[in-house]
């Protein structure tokens, strides 16, 4: 559950910073999870209103995860909120959890 969490909070951090790229923010936060012991089953950043996948954090967004520890499924989610104020440009041009 930790490595979700981990997963989360870099791309929380990296969106609050001034990161745009949906591609950069994921493989950052792949990073964490491929350290970890668990199959991720999915990882993505949707729109919080559609829930259809973004290629661009231009506004609010929300991260999906879902991986297996073993034979119990974990999921976690957080919202992301872009720094309206940040002029750092693309490097490519809370949270809850639970297990089913």
């Amino acid at each position: 559950a930790s490595a979700l969490s981990r997963s989360l909070s870099v791309v929380s951090a990296l969106v609050a910073a001034g990161e745009t790229d949906v591609r950069t923010a994921l493989a950052a936060a792949r990073s964490e999870l491929d350290a970890a012991p668990v199959q991720t089953e999915y990882l993505q950043i949707v729109s919080p209103n559609t829930l259809l996948p973004m290629t661009t954090i231009d506004g609010p967004a929300l991260v999906l995860v879902a991986a297996r520890v073993g034979s119990t499924r974990l999921i976690d989610n957080q919202p992301l909120s872009p720094d309206p104020t940040s002029s750092r440009p693309s490097a490519a041009a809370g949270s809850n959890t639970r297990s089913d």
